[in-house]
């Protein structure tokens, strides 16, 4: 089978991307090849230009070249196609969009009273019932039912999800196991991307700290999730998110003093010197015997004097971003 052809305006030159895990390289590529199906498919159309819009940005952003051989060789794994691998891994998994599992549990008076003492418990707070987050939340729950319940992955799959058999009602202990569960998960998703910190495996990181933090965005440890996945940002460049990282990480957990010398890193790795004097002094206030810290804040001094206090001018330094490590 040979490759694609190019995509319109991609570099034949980068072969490689930045990350080096190749499940996630061969996924992106698998992507890639569909797009541009897709496009070819409809390339007169607006959908069809959109499409190659798309398949341009995420193969720069990939580094792939999709008429390179080599690569072909080393990610394709065609003739499988996305679909395709899709396809199986929803039936391997009993995967079903939300609407087919939560109609097959209607009427069901135990996962009726399940869903209640969830609610009692305040796994939905502060959710809104028509958003996202609460059909996410409530996704969660219904696999935890069906898993309680000994349904499985049949049972989770298709359109009509069989009933579990009737079962009396799960303790109030039990009730708690979501989101228990849920704050577990995250902590593993947390430790991946920490392994992915020592890797040098930023964007991995970032995915790892982000799939946290959809399961505990506001939990005991989301603070940490925040601050983390600011440092993988700072490495991958992208200080503005990582200014934003760590801001959502204070708002959690105003005491937390590696999100105050991240955001003094960000900061100056924007220019923005004043900002990270800021940051700085208030890392030191909860950390006065820190010596890179102490250190990141003359530098952000001098730096500030010598832009005659207007702190604009980009600029590298103020200190090192630091690992995962939380």
């Amino acid at each position: 089978a040979q490759p694609p052809p190019p995509f319109p305006g991609t570099s034949s030159a980068v072969l490689r991307g930045p990350r080096g895990y190749r499940g996630s390289m061969s996924l992106s590529y698998a992507i890639l090849e569909h797009l541009y199906a897709s496009a070819q498919a409809e390339q007169d159309s607006p959908r069809g230009q959109a499409l190659t819009r798309a398949a341009e940005a995420l193969a720069e952003a990939e580094g792939v070249d999709v008429t390179d051989a080599s690569a072909f060789r080393r990610l394709s794994v065609c003739p499988a196609t996305l679909e395709s691998i899709f396809a199986s891994g929803c039936a391997a998994l009993g995967a079903a969009p939300f609407e087919e599992r939560k109609a097959g549990l209607e009427g069901n008076a135990t996962f009726a009273q399940f869903v209640s003492t969830v609610v009692k418990k305040g796994y939905f707070a502060n959710t809104e019932e028509d958003s996202v987050e609460y059909a996410q939340r409530y996704a969660k729950v219904m696999k935890r039912f069906i898993d309680k319940m000994g349904g499985g992955n049949a049972s989770a799959g298709g359109g009509a999800v069989a009933a579990p058999a009737p079962a009396p009602a799960p303790a109030p202990a039990e009730a708690k196991a979501p989101a228990v569960d849920v704050e577990a998960s995250a902590e593993a998703h947390k430790l991946r991307g920490n392994d992915a910190m020592k890797a040098k495996e930023y964007s991995a990181a970032v995915d790892a700290y982000t799939a946290a933090l959809e399961l505990s965005s506001s939990g005991p440890n989301s603070h940490i999730f925040y601050c983390n996945r600011a440092a993988a940002r700072c490495h991958l460049q992208q200080f503005a998110e990582a200014v934003a990282d760590c801001e959502r990480s204070l708002e959690l957990n105003p005491q937390y003093m590696k999100a105050y010398s991240r955001l003094g890193y960000a900061h100056f790795a924007q220019g923005d010197y004043g900002a990270a004097v800021t940051a700085y002094q208030q890392a030191q206030e909860l950390d006065p015997s820190n010596s890179t810290i102490a250190a990141s804040l003359r530098q952000a001094e001098e730096k500030l004097a010598a832009s005659g206090g207007a702190g604009r001018a980009r600029g590298a330094g103020g200190g090192g971003v630091g690992g995962g490590g939380g």
